[in-house]
């Protein structure tokens, strides 16, 4: 982002050969064609934030801390989002889980909610989506997906600001949620032609 830009440039200020490249997941998700179905794709992108999440991770005095001020109400918030979605024909949930959780939190929600589970190579070109925080969300917003983030409730040390990298939406109740993928679903069309172009752009060059 320019923002990187700005912060990198006096680490980097006397290189004379640089070259700007783009997110390395966007490559692999743009081969993934845009269907015409007329269910709304929403992706969900797991991270490790969640109590049973940390206890399955490798202890360390970060995890440890979150453990401790663990708190149930973005774990419900998110529980209820995936509800919302499945009771909607309308839309359907696929879930990517974090390469580094080995709970078997993100396994229950794929059983309990219906959702289609995408292995750590696969990748898909949705309409919208929904998660935390990632690395991965910034390829999205690169490519100019909806993105709608979610509490977290971590104690971070800094507070991440996903905003350097594209527009999203921040959702902090169920309702909030609830309009913002409306509003979202009516726009498919102008968003899936938006992709269109900057696959075709990305290809060319």
């Amino acid at each position: 982002s320019d923002y990187d830009k700005e912060k990198l440039i006096n680490d980097f200020r006397n290189v004379k050969d640089l070259h700007e490249i783009k997110h390395y997941d966007v490559p692999n998700i743009l081969k993934n064609k845009s269907d015409e179905t007329k269910q709304t794709k929403i992706l969900y992108i797991g991270q490790i934030i969640f109590k049973e999440q940390l206890l399955c991770s490798e202890s360390n005095p970060w995890i440890d801390r979150n453990i401790k001020h663990s708190s149930p109400g973005p774990q419900k918030l998110l529980e209820s989002v995936f509800d919302y979605i499945k009771k909607n024909e309308k839309f359907k949930l696929f879930i990517k889980k974090h390469p580094g959780d080995k709970s078997d939190f993100i396994d229950q929600q794929i059983e309990r909610f219906n959702s289609t589970l995408l292995d750590s190579r696969e990748s898909i070109l949705p309409d919208l989506v929904i998660g935390h925080f990632s690395t991965l969300i910034v390829a999205y917003m690169e490519i100019g997906i909806p993105v709608i983030l979610l509490p977290h409730g971590l104690k971070l040390d800094a507070e991440l600001d996903l905003s350097h990298y594209g527009k999203h939406y921040q959702c902090s109740t169920l309702n909030e949620f609830i309009n913002c993928a409306e509003k979202i679903k009516k726009n498919k069309k102008i968003k899936s032609f938006k992709c269109k172009s900057i696959s075709e752009t990305l290809l060319d060059i």
